[in-house]
């Protein structure tokens, strides 16, 4: 897949080290207008809830209630527009809000499945939570770019991830560091740290869902 701005390629392949690398060029590429949409996200979850919450009683109801029918789908909306950055398809910033819309309620349904089916996990002695995590990490991009129904997306990640997984867990390891050496970078680099980590995810997704080792031009 061509992009007539192209200057580099790589290969995109469902590894660990070609997700990086890809989400790395895809960083280069879109910059400015990836750093606008994690800057609205950042702030929606920095500010939302305060201003939803602080004149009310029962502050916390109500940011819980704001991170579940808000900020929950604008993530997935965040997630849809880095998958679209990952295959060179053109973006705007307000696409992280095309997420309200017919297919609104399955994204408010997935976020909260997901959430419990980890939240659970974690109860088992937090191991079989680690796994829960890897294995449904799909189910933002499925609900965003198949449509998919909440339940049929998490059966879906569920079937896409096997033997993607411990892929999937390094890749959150990788993640971390990357971004604690974010924090450390006065701060600032915690914004370029986020780009990258969710440039590597969604090129991962990419290329499991294309089941394909052929290059791909970035």
């Amino acid at each position: 897949m061509e992009n007539e701005n192209t200057t580099t390629s790589a290969n995109l392949y469902p590894e660990v080290g070609s997700a990086f690398s890809y989400g790395w060029e895809i960083l280069k590429k879109n910059f400015v207008p990836l750093l606008l949409v994690i800057i609205v996200i950042s702030v929606l979850s920095a500010f939302g809830p305060a201003v939803v919450g602080h004149n009310y009683y029962g502050f916390g109801f109500f940011v819980s209630l704001f991170g579940i029918f808000f900020l929950g789908p604008v993530n997935y909306g965040k997630n849809w527009v880095f998958l679209k950055a990952s295959r060179n398809e053109a973006f705007e910033l307000k696409d992280i809000f095309n997420v309200f819309g017919p297919h609104y309620w399955e994204i408010v349904l997935a976020s909260l499945l997901v959430s419990v089916i980890i939240g659970f996990g974690i109860v088992l002695l937090i191991v079989p939570g680690i796994i829960f995590a890897c294995r449904l990490a799909f189910v933002p991009y499925l609900v965003v770019d198949k449509n998919f129904k909440a339940v049929d997306a998490i059966s879906k990640s569920w079937e896409m991830t096997k033997g993607f997984a411990g892929k999937i867990f390094v890749m959150g390891i990788v993640s971390f560091f990357i971004a604690i050496a974010g924090f450390i970078c006065l701060f600032v680099g915690i914004f370029p740290a986020q780009i990258w980590i969710s440039s590597a995810f969604a090129s991962f997704y990419h290329a499991v869902d294309i089941k394909s080792f052929r290059v791909i031009e970035v």
